[in-house]
C-alpha cells in the first residue's frame, strides 16, 4: 500500500519523471521482496500442516527456522542492492534523466530494513528461541524445501515482471508513468483474489494434513465459483471506469499518460479471471506438498509473457506488452487445470 500512496502523491504533484521513477523502483523492490516472501509462503503451508495435525511443538520449530531463513536472506540481498544500484538500473533500461530519482527512492525504501531489525531487537515476542526443544520437532530440510520452492516461484514471477518493466522502460517516461499507475490500479483490483488464494491454500493445507480429502474437493468447487464471480465483477468495474481510475493518480492535463493507462486497463482488466484461477492453482499445489508445480506454472506464465512482450512490442508496439500478460495467465491456467484433472480429480 505504501507504493500506492507514493504513486498518488507523486502523480498528482511531482510530474511524469518522478512518477516513472517510482514505477520502475516498485518493480525492482517487488523482485527483491519476493525472495523474502517465498520463505514466508512456503513455511506458511508447513505451519498449516502442523496446525491440521495439532502438532504445536513442530509448528513452533517451523516458525523459528523460517524467521532465521528470512533474516539471513535479507542480510544478503539488501547490501547487494545498495552497493550496485547503477548497474541494476542500467539493466532495466532506466532512462538517464530519472536515474538519480530512482536511486534516491530505492535508498529510502531500503533504509526501512534497519527499523525492522531494531524492532526485532526491542520486542521479546518476535525474537528467535534457541532452546533445543523449539527446533527438534521440525526438519530444517523440510522447511528449506518448501521455502525454496516458494522463493523460486516468487522470484521467477517477479523477475519476469522485472524483464517486462525493462521493455516498458525502453519506450520512454510517458509509457513508464502510465504503466506505473495502471499497475497500481491492477494491484488494488486483484489484491482480494491474491489474498483469497493464500487463504484457500491454508484451508487446503489444513485439511490435507488432517486427511479430509472430501472437504478439499468441496472447498475447491466453492472457491472456484467465488473467484470467477468476483473476477467478472471487478473486471467490469475496471473496464468501465478505467479513465476515472487513472485520473485519481494523474492530473487531467496528462492526457497521453491517461490514454495509455486506459488502454492497458481495458486489455488486462478484462481478463482478471485468468489471474484469479492462477492464484488458486498456486495455492492448491503449494498446499498439497507439490510446490514444484507452482514453480512450473509461474515459469510458463512469466516465460510466455516475457517472450510475447519482446516479440509483439516490436510488431504492434506497446500494446503487444499489454496483451502478453493475460495470454500468459490463460496458458498457465490450462496447464494447471489439466494436471489437476489428470493427477488428482479421480
Amino acid at each position: 500500500m505504501y507504493n500506492i500512496a507514493d504513486t498518488f502523491i507523486v502523480g498528482r504533484f511531482l510530474g511524469e519523471n518522478a512518477l516513472a521513477a517510482v514505477g520502475s523502483t516498485y518493480t525492482l523492490m517487488t523482485f527483491l521482496y519476493s525472495i523474502i516472501i517465498g520463505p514466508c509462503m512456503g513455511s506458511g503451508s508447513l505451519v498449516s500442516y502442523c496446525f491440521g495435525e495439532r502438532n504445536e511443538r513442530r509448528l513452533k520449530g517451523c516458525l523459528n527456522i523460517s524467521f532465521l531463513m528470512i533474516g539471513s536472506v535479507t542480510l544478503v540481498t539488501e547490501p547487494i542492492t545498495l552497493c550496485f544500484p547503477n548497474e541494476i538500473l542500467k539493466l532495466l533500461h532506466t532512462p538517464m534523466k530519472i536515474m538519480l530519482l530512482t536511486f534516491d527512492y530505492v535508498r529510502i525504501i531500503l533504509s526501512g530494513v534497519g527499523l525492522c531489525f531494531y524492532t526485532l531487537a526491542k520486542e521479546p515476542l518476535l525474537r528467535l528461541s534457541f532452546k533445543k526443544k523449539s527446533w527438534k520437532d521440525c526438519s530444517f530440510g523440510e522447511v528449506v524445501r518448501m521455502s525454496t520452492a516458494a522463493s523460486v516461484q516468487q522470484s521467477v514471477m517477479n523477475f519476469g515482471i522485472l524483464m517486462v518493466q525493462g521493455i516498458v522502460n525502453s519506450f520512454g517516461t510517458q509509457i513508464m508513468a502510465a504503466f506505473a499507475v495502471s499497475v497500481k490500479i491492477d494491484t488494488i483490483a486483484y489484491m482480494p483474489v491474491q489474498d483469497f488464494g493464500n487463504a484457500f491454500s491454508t484451508f487446503i493445507a489444513q485439511n490435507f494434513g488432517a486427511g479430509k480429502y472430501d472437504r478439499i474437493k468441496d472447498g475447491i468447487k466453492k472457491a472456484l465459483k467465488s473467484v470467477v464471480l468476483f473476477c467478472i465483477f471487478i473486471s467490469a468495474i475496471v473496464f468501465i471506469f478505467a479513465k476515472p481510475l487513472m485520473m485519481i493518480f494523474v492530473n487531467a492535463e496528462s492526457t497521453e499518460i491517461i490514454n495509455i493507462g486506459v488502454q492497458y486497463l481495458r486489455i488486462e482488466g478484462a481478463c482478471y479471471i485468468g489471474i484469479g484461477i492462477l492464484f488458486m492453482l498456486y495455492g492448491y499445489y503449494r498446499a498439497i506438498n507439490k510446490p514444484s508445480m507452482s514453480v512450473v506454472l509461474t515459469v510458463i506464465s512469466l516465460g510466455i509473457r516475457v517472450v510475447l512482450a519482446y516479440v509483439l512490442s516490436r510488431v504492434i508496439g506497446v500494446v503487444g506488452i499489454w496483451w502478453s500478460i493475460p495470454i500468459g495467465w490463460f496458458i498457465a491456467d490450462a496447464v494447471g487445470i489439466c494436471f489437476y484433472l489428470f493427477k488428482f480429480d479421480r
